[in-house]
């Protein structure tokens, strides 16, 4: 996800096709810490429907659905008659093939074009023309065992021994020993390959194209394309050692290089091949120039998606507008307030609570609650970002012993350390099993019985939130430079938050983290905002430090005054169960204890009410039992995640409580009133509104064209250095959601809708900072997402257009 510029400025002076070629790939978070990201994400700075357009063939699959799901939609209501009209209009002034009427639109629609697949690489036009369908993947498989062992972090038996060099030295070093390529008939590979150890990366890309002779800088980067998408897994690995926040210092490891590997077993396979054949490779590269400008003849192949996918997009947001347009309820002063994240699994929990009591009011804010920072945990070498990935850590919080016994806690951790990573090594991992399985044995009978057990037992906490042994460590006596920082950053969490009034008496700070087992995706289900990891260490952390009589004395001389009577304390969202469970209870004063239990008695109804809601909400096909589910080692969806993502609303609670928006909105509280300079909505439109999105165009990708941007099926995976999966034991990495993830088995359980953002604030302060960042107008001007604006007075709602007009919905 690094942007043009930034990709500019990382690789040296070379070959514009190079620069541009390498901005199909984004980088991908390994499984333990896993991001959504946005595949799109480089190419933001262009028109979404000319990417999607361009794209496909690059690919060899459509980014649209096909033309019967959207008839399908259409037929059962979700797709309006109005919208679709609008839709076709729409498309009428830009495009002059479009139907002419929607009797024209729909009979069109009964069948979908074939999709041409173009644009090839070297190896896969010889396969094609030979009939060797093994060729393609012999070099996707080669490419996936240098590239795993490469990138692989003390995973391997045995180690790659040239990873301190750049990936194109530890290539062409590890060629010198590896005749693979001979073995599988293409004598003379190895020998090929010995000309190019005194090249760089650079030398050898600028030699090979120079050979190639393509007669345009277009046709190499469409060439250059196609090399990176037939292994699009593994670039956004290398994408990822080159992004700020997570540099691997102990590799040199570039995109470049990676590239540069590509292309040479697609050069050696030309240069063998024209030795005989030299009429062949001619005819290949005749086939780029051959290829029709995609804005003048491929557009075609797509405008009725485009048409039909706009009109979704469009019944969907006049649905939600119709929702905001009704009277306010009344407000209430709250007894409590629970704060969330604004995850689109908080939303009816959130609604469920607020039925439970009026003096009970949510507040959506970001997951990990405005505090980044990583997180050291007891035994551990590595500290965790308990930050989104945009972030970097601005201090680091130590794990610390909870009661007396912390030399225990430490000695456990360390020990569990050690076996840990006693299983992985070189030899013990042989004999791991036959020394230590027998110990095993009665924790698998026991796990297997509580899985079977669990829909009629009641559920304990999950064991990656225990509270009982460690907790985030925060000092008490703060001398007066560290009293002021801290003070600082915590009163602009309160009002980013809007919380710096009213103030409860009991106040629920909640993280969400979900539970499952024997799931390689498990952290896909965490916190968004949290790079992968629950909030449960945010919440305790926050909490803690507002509850300090020195921190409260020190908001106060900032204008922000919480009342002796109020009290913060953390809780966990588990997200499979729908359960809330309420942390550090030991800790809780005497005075609040009543508040906690009346608390507690409306969490558990609303949990009952979230979780049957949810159980139904996108399929039925779901296990019934969420408790069994979230322990079943089989079990192939645990839950539906974020499916079902369409909106992200910025409004005060009070306009959306008691609205139904089915677990599918984004909920951020914001009053624009209380914004002073709109530093608040800055905030929001750069860093939520952009991981929101970086969510909602994952599920969309992994849906519409999920052989290329999913990970496949969950029954076949194959763990690769725990940084992603094979779909069987050979391939290419894959990158995206599972398919379970996304379909039931019988039809999909996400409708792909581009996010659309409800504001409720001044069009002025949403204009100046559209103008002010260019991330964001690039995300908005060409079509990435909509920003829709909320009227104060009429609940109206008007639809940004490029420029910024406003039409209304």
């Amino acid at each position: 996800m690094v942007s043009s510029d930034a990709a500019h400025n990382s690789v040296p002076a070379t070959r514009a096709s190079v620069l541009e070629a390498q901005r199909l790939s984004v980088p991908s978070w390994p499984l333990q810490s896993s991001v959504a990201v946005n595949p799109f994400w480089n190419l933001r700075d262009r028109d979404f429907t000319a990417v999607m357009t361009d794209l496909a063939p690059l690919l060899h699959r459509r980014l649209y659905m096909p033309l019967a799901y959207y008839l399908e939609r259409y037929s059962r209501g979700y797709i309006s008659e109005d919208a679709l009209a609008s839709a076709l209009e729409a498309a009428q002034k830009r495009l002059p093939t479009a139907p002419e009427t929607l009797d024209e639109l729909i009979w069109n629609s009964s069948s979908d074009r074939g999709l041409r697949k173009e644009i090839l690489s070297f190896a896969e036009y010889h396969a094609q023309k030979t009939g060797d369908s093994l060729l393609a993947p012999l070099v996707i498989d080669e490419l996936s065992k240098y590239a795993s062992a490469y990138l692989d972090q003390n995973q391997a038996v045995a180690k790659f021994p040239w990873q301190s060099q750049g990936f194109w030295e530890a290539w062409l070093a590890a060629q010198g020993c590896d005749d693979s390529m001979d073995a599988a008939g293409f004598k003379g590979f190895q020998a090929a390959v010995r000309a190019f150890h005194s090249l760089t990366a650079e030398e050898f890309i600028e030699l090979a194209l120079s050979k190639f002779a393509f007669k345009s800088s277009r046709d190499e980067t469409l060439y250059l394309s196609r090399l990176l998408a037939l292994h699009l897994g593994w670039s956004t690995q290398f994408s990822l050692a080159a992004w700020p926040t997570t540099q691997d210092k102990s590799k040199a490891a570039r995109l470049l290089d990676f590239l540069a590997v590509c292309l040479a077993y697609d050069y050696v396979l030309a240069t063998l091949v024209a030795a005989d054949e030299s009429e062949g490779t001619l005819v290949w590269k005749r086939s780029f120039a051959a290829i029709k400008s995609s804005q003048s003849s491929r557009v075609h192949e797509f405008e009725l998606h485009q048409i039909w996918q706009y009109a979704l997009e469009l019944s969907y947001q006049r649905s939600v507008a119709s929702l905001l347009d009704r009277p306010l309820p009344p407000l209430h002063p709250p007894r409590y307030q629970v704060v969330t994240c604004i995850d689109v699994r908080s939303e009816p929990l959130r609604r469920a609570l607020e039925k439970r009591s009026e003096q009970l009011s949510t507040i959506g804010f970001a997951g990990f609650f405005g505090l980044p920072f990583a997180y050291q945990k007891i035994g551990d070498k590595i500290s965790q970002g308990r930050l989104p990935v945009l972030l970097s850590a601005a201090f680091t919080v130590n794990e610390r012993a909870k009661t007396s016994h912390g030399k225990a806690v430490k000695s456990k951790s360390f020990s569990q350390a050690f076996y840990k990573n006693f299983r992985k090594g070189p030899l013990s991992s042989f004999l791991y099993v036959e020394l230590f399985g027998l110990l095993a044995l009665g924790r698998l009978i026991r796990r297997v019985g509580q899985a079977a057990l669990s829909p009629f037992t009641l559920r304990g906490m999950p064991r990656r939130f225990d509270d009982r042994d460690r907790e985030p460590a925060v000092e008490s006596n703060l001398n007066g430079e560290e009293l002021a920082v801290y003070a600082d950053r915590l009163a602009g969490v309160l009002r980013h938050m809007g919380l710096t009034r009213d103030f409860a008496s009991l106040i629920l700070i909640t993280g969400h983290g979900s539970a499952t087992e024997n799931n390689a995706f498990a952290s896909a289900l965490d916190c968004g905002a949290c790079g992968g990891h629950a909030g449960d260490i945010n919440a305790r952390f926050l909490c803690s430090m507002l509850n300090l009589p020195a921190i409260r004395s020190a908001l106060k001389s900032r204008d922000i005054e919480i009342p002796e009577s109020s009290y913060f304390v953390p809780a966990i969202h588990e997200t499979v169960t729908d359960t809330i469970f309420i942390l550090d209870r030991d800790k809780i004063p005497a005075g609040w204890k009543a508040a906690v239990e009346e608390l507690q008695s409306f969490i558990e109804r609303a949990s009952r009410s979230a979780q049957k809601e949810r159980q139904k909400a996108h399929s039925v096909f779901l296990d019934k039992s969420a408790e069994r589910r979230s322990k079943n080692w089989s079990e192939l969806r645990p839950e539906w995640g974020l499916a079902g993502n369409a909106c992200f609303i910025v409004a005060p609670r009070q306009w959306t409580r008691g609205l139904n928006f089915a677990g599918r909105s984004f909920l951020h509280d914001y009053c624009w009133q209380d914004d002073k300079e709109f530093k608040t909505l800055e905030l929001i439109l750069t860093a939520p509104m952009v991981v929101t999105n970086w969510i909602n165009l994952q599920y969309y990708a992994s849906t519409v064209a999920p052989d290329v941007y999913g990970s496949g099926n969950k029954i076949l995976h194959n763990l690769v250095n725990e940084m992603g999966v094979l779909e069987g034991n050979a391939g290419g990495l894959r990158v995206g959601l599972p398919w379970q993830s996304v379909h039931d088995g019988a039809q999909f359980v996400h409708e792909p809708l581009r996010l659309s953002v409800f504001i409720a604030a001044p069009e002025q302060a949403i204009e100046g900072i559209v103008v002010q960042h260019s991330v964001v107008r690039e995300l908005v001007d060409n079509g990435w997402l909509y920003i829709l604006r909320i009227d104060d007075d009429t609940r109206q709602v008007t639809r940004r257009l490029p420029g910024g007009t406003y039409e209304l919905v």
